[in-house]
Order: structure tokens, then sequence, then C-alpha cells
């Protein structure tokens, strides 16, 4: 315990020792404090030491100040720049007044220059001033070099050579500033000043009669050292608690406390009029170290005293590599020219205050009351150093207040950190002694209840634990131990390594907890090796404690064993896997086998499009076409189904026209329809739109299933299809795409079906009447897909039916209309005769090439064939051709490959229009075709029509 009581009085009345004017001057100050180091320090001190320095301040700002002169209108300049050499003084004395300017400011400040200036002052008549003796004062104590001379007729009076680098035994006056005397005698005269600095060149000039000036003079050293001696008082008290507590905090406190008062005194003169007379070269260097030192040292006391090093890590290294580099730069700034120098530590001041207020900002989420102290203390030096600024402008009236503003807030900031600092320390004392108080309740709670908690601690099912991070403890009970297989280990072992293993077996780790989340529970589970060589699964949960001041002392928690659980659900994963695999090599098993089957049905229908070339009318034909058309609709229903059931079916909307849908199937039912007898109507009710934008494929096959459906449950009448637009938003010159709500109309005179079983027509493998299976056939799939297809393109699907009369199936969706701008583009394509047309087809099964050749030689072009994608490769290099028929599957080289070498042709071989004719008919295989560059897709078994249609729409042919 030491114990510091502080007893100051001064008193200064009448004459004032030491001044040769008369000064009336009544100040008193008293100070009584006591502060204890060891217990907490005392609020009153700082109270006391605030209001002193306020009434003091006060006191000071009372007196008058009668005989002050500016003389910025009396002031005139003149530039010698550099490598001009330097003018003398007759021949300054000489220049004409025109060559003189005046200051763009009251105070002339020209900033960092290389130039050197003379300044003329006109001194006032002394009609005005009066006889006797003045002051030149300069208050701007860092110029390098100040030369005055006082000229009376043009005869130099007095000379003085003076400035920072000169010492200061040298000065005219013993002052701080840069003071010259004048004696006014009746006669005209001038100064001339000759200024030259490394720093920033300034004049803030004014003339004092005598009596002013040492008024002046009194107030600025009593005031300087009051603010010192505050400082000072603040900063001893600190390093003794430094001292005391060795808690780095406070010895940033006092480093940078003592470097932002070396940085006052020096900028002030001080040091150099008492500390260091005579050594002009440190005068200067001392200015830039000090700032860097003391953005130093508030750097490393922010990152302690705000806890950055443990709330954000990340901001306190960065924090640690500034004062890294600041502190390189402090060294070298010794040997640096002091313009770089103190250019670099004014940077560093400003980069320092972004820094600081970034900390403080992140320190004010967590609620630390001394964080909100330390934003406070920064508002004391920002509010002087404006002040000061404001000052300088002449703006607010120069007093002792606003003349020290900058001082005062410094001293004021130093105050409150200090507090602050006080608050933090009081906050982990009571925090100590909280827990403290905490511990012993809690033993003597847990003393009467051991025994009963013993019993049910051992003999619980589920393993508990807690760890203590503080004594480096863990205790469990017996199924924790055997949970982890450690039963030989000790309940309550301090074996640190034990300890860091269980923590790591367990995942407690504190350091991966986010500091916001500390307050959370925490539940997860995790699998751990025992030492019986076998995988246990725990579910762990745990719970954080914290002390008062926020830090984690201990984990406590409970673990149960769900190996049996864990096990059953990788006996379930395994088995939905198992399904997924199964599923997944059914779906690539339909894949395969359809293509399989869709190379042979292609041969079929094109062998039967070239006999009805050779054979017309012939019922034969129709029925041998009926067969194939009903045998790809059902590949194409195992190929849907597939894809649903895996969920990988996409939509493919394409431009396409009404008519590629509606024709194929007016072919196949018209035929189908005259096989059973029943008459097939088509109808368009009102126009329809030319270009349609949708998945094609898909209505075909919705309108194909319906049909399908329709025809089968039909013994005598019609199947009818109609086509409505219900709603338009039509396209125009502003609106390249419209909107068309289209309905299409399935009807049937056929069995009808009852209300009961409408809702479970739509179901998979499911009809209205299982004597139907019997008796029409089918598995119950084709309405199911429609539904499901139907559903994904948006649509609608409605059924209404009279049983014995018939059944209408209503398909409504909306499709994009686009504008129709294909003409013109067509029209500047050169027109092509149909006999110089060459085609190429590149395919490998010899009978899809037979039927190729056989279609396109009947609609009039010559044809080359080529059975590999490396063959119809050598073609192009040979040979010219305007359009390619690509196969994709093919031996060598398939078509995607030789599509993708062909695109990166240069030429205009490269522009060959590509039709992709292919088996592939799964969801996806059209966009692969377009991604490597083909134009467009035909799905096999290809019909004469869309042959043609492919042909006409990317070649234009004429006759």
């Amino acid at each position: 315990m030491v114990t510091c009581y502080t007893f100051i009085y001064l008193g200064v009345e009448g004459d004032c020792v030491g001044i040769k004017a008369r000064t009336d001057c009544r100040y008193m100050i008293f100070i009584f404090s006591s502060v204890h180091i060891g217990g907490m320090p005392s609020l009153p001190l700082r109270v006391t030491v605030i209001a002193m320095l306020i009434l003091v301040l006060f006191s000071f700002s009372s007196q008058a100040r009668s005989s002050e002169y500016i003389l910025e209108n009396h002031t005139f300049s003149y530039r010698v720049a550099l490598g001009e050499g330097s003018a003398k003084i007759i021949d300054i004395i000489n220049f004409r007044d025109s060559r003189w300017v005046a200051p763009a400011s009251e105070t002339p400040n020209y900033g960092y220059t290389e130039d050197t200036y003379w300044f003329k002052i006109k001194l006032p008549s002394s009609a005005s001033l009066g006889l006797g003796r003045y002051y030149y004062i300069i208050d701007y104590p860092v110029l390098d070099s100040v030369k005055f001379f006082l000229v009376s007729n043009d005869e130099i009076e007095s000379r003085y050579e003076t400035g920072d680098t000169v010492p200061y035994a040298q000065r005219p006056v013993k002052s701080n500033k840069f003071v010259f005397p004048v004696d006014l005698d009746g006669t005209e005269k001038t100064i001339y000043l000759h200024l030259d600095t490394e720093g920033t060149l300034q004049l803030p000039a004014k003339l004092l009669s005598e009596e002013e000036y040492h008024q002046q003079e009194f107030a600025f050293y009593l005031m300087e050292g009051i603010l010192a001696g505050v400082i000072g008082i603040m900063l001893f008290y600190n390093l003794s608690l430094w001292y005391v507590f060795r808690t780095p905090e406070y010895l940033y406190y006092v480093l940078y406390g003592i470097s932002v008062l070396t940085v006052q005194l020096t900028m002030l003169g001080l040091s150099f009029q008492y500390i260091w007379p005579n050594a002009t070269w440190w005068n200067n260097a001392i200015i830039p170290a000090s700032m860097l030192s003391s953005v130093i040292f508030i750097l490393l006391f922010t990152n302690v005293f705000l806890n950055v090093r443990v709330d954000r890590p990340n901001l306190s290294n960065t924090i640690r590599f500034c004062c890294i580099g600041l502190s390189l730069f402090t060294l070298t700034s010794f040997f640096m020219a002091y313009e770089l120098a103190i250019k670099i530590a004014m940077l560093s001041v400003i980069l320092c205050l972004i820094l600081l207020l970034i900390t403080v900002v992140g320190a004010l989420r967590y609620s630390f009351e001394s964080a909100r102290l330390y934003l406070i203390s920064w508002f004391g030096v920002i509010a002087g150093a404006v002040a000061l600024v404001l000052t300088k402008f002449g703006i607010i009236p120069i007093n002792v207040i606003t003349a020290n503003s900058w001082q005062i807030g410094t001293g004021i900031e130093i105050a409150l950190l200090s507090f602050a600092l006080s608050l933090k320390i009081k906050a982990v004392t009571d925090a100590r002694i909280s827990a403290e108080e905490d511990a012993k309740i809690a033993n003597i709670l847990n003393a009467k209840n051991l025994e009963q908690y013993k019993a049910i601690y051992n003999n619980s099912l589920e393993g508990l634990f807690k760890i203590d991070l503080v004594e480096s403890a863990i205790i469990f009970n017996d199924s924790f131990a055997k949970m982890n297989g450690i039963e030989d280990m000790v309940d309550g072992s301090d074996d640190e390594n034990f300890i860091t293993q269980i923590m790591d077996r367990l995942k407690l780790g504190v350091c991966s907890i986010p500091v916001k989340n500390k307050h959370l529970r925490r539940d997860e589970e995790q699998v751990i090796h025992t030492t019986e060589d076998q995988d246990r699964w725990l579910a762990v949960k745990r719970r954080y404690l914290e002390n008062g001041s926020g830090s984690i002392i201990a984990i406590e928690g409970t673990i149960v064993d769900i190996t049996d659980r864990k096990l059953k659900e990788k006996a379930e994963f395994n088995l939905i896997e198992g399904l997924k695999t199964s599923d997944k090599i059914k779906n690539e098993f339909f894949s395969t086998i359809s293509h399989e089957l869709l190379t042979p049905l292609n041969g079929i229908n094109g062998y039967l499009q070239l006999l009805k070339d050779q054979i017309k009318d012939n019922e034969n034909l129709r029925g041998i076409e009926c067969s194939s058309s009903d045998l790809l609709l059902m590949i194409n229903r195992i190929l849907n189904f597939s894809q649903l059931h895996a969920e990988s079916l996409t939509i493919e909307p394409v431009e396409f026209t009404l008519g590629s849908i509606l024709n194929p199937l007016k072919e196949k039912y018209c035929n189908s329809c005259q096989t059973k007898s029943l008459n097939f109507e088509l109808m368009l009710e009102g126009p329809i739109p030319a270009i349609l934008v949708g998945d094609a494929r898909k209505i075909f096959q919705i309108l194909d299933e319906l049909l399908s459906n329709a025809l089968k449950f039909t013994p005598a009448g019609s199947v009818g299809l109609s086509i409505k637009v219900l709603e338009e938003e039509p396209v125009s010159q502003d609106k390249p795409t419209g909107l068309s709500s289209v309905l299409f109309s399935v009807t049937d005179t056929g069995i009808g079906i009852d209300q009961e079983d409408r809702d479970k027509v739509f179901s998979l493998f499911s009809q209205a009447d299982n004597s139907n299976t019997r008796r029409y056939g089918g598995v119950g799939l084709g309405l199911f897909l429609s539904k499901a297809l139907c559903d994904m393109l948006g649509g609608e699907l409605s059924l209404v039916s009279i049983p014995g009369e018939g059944s209408r199936f209503d398909f409504t969706i909306d499709l994009k209309i686009e504008r129709i701008e294909a003409a013109v583009t067509d029209n500047d394509k050169p027109c092509l005769r149909q006999d110089d047309a060459c085609l190429l087809v590149v395919e490998d099964n010899v009978v899809n090439q037979t039927i190729m050749r056989g279609i396109l030689r009947s609609l009039g072009y010559q044809c080359r064939i080529a059975e590999n994608g490396d063959v119809a490769l050598a073609m192009l290099e040979q040979e010219k051709f305007h359009l390619i028929f690509m196969d994709c599957q093919m031996p060598v080289k398939d078509g995607f490959e030789t599509t993708r070498i062909i695109r990166a042709k240069k030429g205009a071989k490269n522009n060959i229009p590509i039709i992709a004719v292919t088996a592939n008919v799964m969801s996806g295989d059209r966009a692969r075709c377009l991604s490597v560059g083909m134009n467009d897709f035909l799905q096999k078994p290809v019909k004469r029509d869309l042959i043609k249609g492919s042909i006409n729409k990317w070649l234009r042919v004429g006759g």
C-alpha cells in the first residue's frame, strides 16, 4: 500500500517576479487528493485536477488584451525560388514596391516549400502606437532560419539571426518564440525578414508593447506549466500503477503520454529553450520521431486495453504489423530529411486515427464501458485541434484557452484514458471478487448435497464430464470413461496431455467457437476410436462457462453412446444407395435398349416410306406402319417413364410450327382410324400463330398418348383433335415476343368413364376398369405420362366423360409467340439450284444409310455417305457440301467430336448447317447436340416430311 498526498499552492499578487511591467495577477490553485496504490485509484483526484484546470483557464480568458497589434495589413512578401541565389539585404531594401506582393491570407502560410522568402513589414506610425519599446514576435518556434533587419531611413538599425538551427543563446530575447526588440522613436521604420525552413513556412506574427508582451509571456508559461504538470502527475501516477500491477497497458499509456508531451514541448519551443538549447539537429529530428512513437504506443495501448488480441485477432495482427513498420520509420527518421520525415509522421497520425476508429467501433459492439470512455477521450484532442485551426483562420478570437486548445485537449485525453484504465481494473477486480463469492456459495451448497450428487453422478447412463481450463483438471463419471475406453484413468486427473487428448477427441476446442456464440450450447455427433480398436459414435452436448469478464473458464457436458443408432442408419443408407444404384442401372438399361430398338425401327419406317413411293394405297403397308407407330409410342413411354422416375426429364423449348406436330399425328391416326373403320377429325378453330416457342416434342407426346388412348377405347364412331387459341398477347414492333394460351382437345365416341373412376385414370398402371386391361390391352401408363408431362410444362389436363357416349380430354398450355423475321433473312441467302445441292450423310448403320439415301433422292437431292467422323472430315477437305445429316453415336469418331472439329475450322466450311439424326432421345440430348455446334435435331425414326422441312429451313433451294 502506497499513499500519496499532493498539495499545491500558487499565489501571485502585485509585482510579478521577473516581469518588467506591472501586472495585476491573482491566481490561486489548491489541490488536495489522496491516491491509494494497491487498491482502486480514487476518482476525486481526476475530478479535482480537471476542475482546477477549467477554473484556471477561465481566469486567464478574462484578461484584457489592450496592446496587441496584428500586422497583416502591413506585411508584404517576396519569393526567392530555388536556384536563384540569395539576395543581399541592401538589394532587398532598394526593391521597388511593385516587386512586393501582399500575402493571400492574414497569416502567411506557404506550406512545404524549397524556396526562401523575404518579408517587408511597414510599422505603423508612432502616433498610432506611441513611443517606446515594442516586441515583434513570430509565434512559430520551428522555423530553421530567421534573419531580422530593422531599417530606418534605408539604414539598418539592428539585425539578428536566429532559428531552431541556431543555438538558443544567440536569441536577442530569451523566449520559446522568436522575439525581436523594436524601439519606436518617431521615425518611420520597416522590418525585413528572411525565412528559410525545411518544414512548413508560416509567419504568425504580431507586435506587442513591452507591458503586453510580459503579461502574455507570464500567462503562457504559467499555462504550459500547469498543463505539463497535470500530464506529468497523471503519467507518474500510472507509472506507479504499472510498477504495482505490471500490466502492459499502463506502460504503453505512460510512453504514449511522454511522446505526446515531447511533441508539444518541442513544437512550442520549450524543449529547445530549457532541455537541449544547443542540440539544434536533435531539436528538428525529435519532432517526427516523437509523433511516430506516440502513434506506436497508442496503437499498442489500444490493442491491449480494448482486448483486441482476444476478440479480434486479425485486427490485432494488423495493429502489430503497423507498429513494426512505424518502429522502422521512427529509427530511420533521424537520418531522413526533415520534410520527408514530418510528412510520414503526419500521414501515420491520420492512418492511426482511422485504425483506432475501426477498433473502437468494433469494441463498442461488446458494450465495454471503458471503450466508450476511450472514444470520448479522443473528442478532447479533436476539439482542441479544431479550435486551434479556427483560431489560425481568425474565426474565433485568440485567448489563452484557444491558443492552447490542442494542449488542453491532449491533457483531457490523457486524464480520461487514465480514468478508463481505472474503470477496467475495477471491473476486473469486481469480477474476481464476484467469482470468488460465487465459488464460496457454490461450495457451501454443493457440500450439502455432495453424497446424493455423487450417487446420481456415478450411476448415470450418460457420460458426464467437466474440464476446468483454469486449473487444467478434468472430472468424469464411469460411463464417460467406458465410452472413451479410459477406465484406467483416475477421475479428477490434472494431466495436461490427457486433457488435451480428450478435448481433441471430442472437439471441445475453445478457439473454434466464434466470440458472439460463446454463450450458445453446442450439440454434435462424433465418431471416436477407442483403445479397443473400435469406432464408437457419441452424441456430445457441452456448455461453455464464463467468468465476469467474458473469458471461458470451464467446459461441461454429457455424451451418449449412439453407435447402435448410427449402425442402423448406415444400413438404411446403404440400402437406399443400393436402390439408387439399381435405379441408375435400370435407367441406363432403358436408355440403351431404347436406342437399340430405335435403330431397327428407323430401318422399318424408312423402308416403309420408300415402299409407299413404289406401292400406292396398300392396306398391308398401312398395317405395318400402324404397328411401327405403336411400337415407337411404347418405346417413348418407357423412356419418359424412366426419366420421370430418375427426375432427369427436362424442358427443351424450341421454335416450331403447329404443322410440325399436327401433320405427323394426322398421317398416323388417319391410317389407324381407317384400319378400325373410324373417322379422324382435325379442326383448327380460329387463327393460330405461325411460330410458337415451347417443348414441341413433349406436346407431341402428350397428344399422341391422348389420341392413342381415344383410339384404343373407341370401337365405333370418330376420334377428333381440335386446337383453339383462348387468349393471346400479340407481338408488335416494340414487343418482339407475346404469349398465347392454346387449348388442345381430344374427343372420342368411345365407352366413356364413370364419375368415380375419373380420378384414377391418371394414376400409374391404372385403368378405369380392370376388365379393360383384358379387353383393350395396355398397362395404364399413357394417361399417367400425359398428366406428368402436362404438369411439367405448366399446363392443365382435364377430363369430361359420359359413360357410353365418349370422352373429351382438354390440354391447355401457354406458349410464346415469336415475331416472324426469318423471311427477310432467307431472302438474303443466295438461291441454290436443287440439282447443285450436295448433301452429306454421316451414318455408320448400312440400313440407315440406304434409307437416308433413298429419302433424299426421292426429294431430288444428291447425297454422299460417310460411315464415321474421320471419313466425313476427309470428304469435307475434298468436296463441297451444302448440308450435313450427322448421326451421334458412331465408331472411330462420333458425331459430337466430328461437329466440334468442323466448327473449329477456318473459312466457310465451319458454317455448314449440321442436323443431328439420332436415336438418342433422352432428355438433354437435344441440348447436347446444339451445344457442340449442331444446328437442328431430328429423332429416329426419321420422316420424309421432317427431313424436307429441315432442308427447306437451312437451305434456300430454287428450281
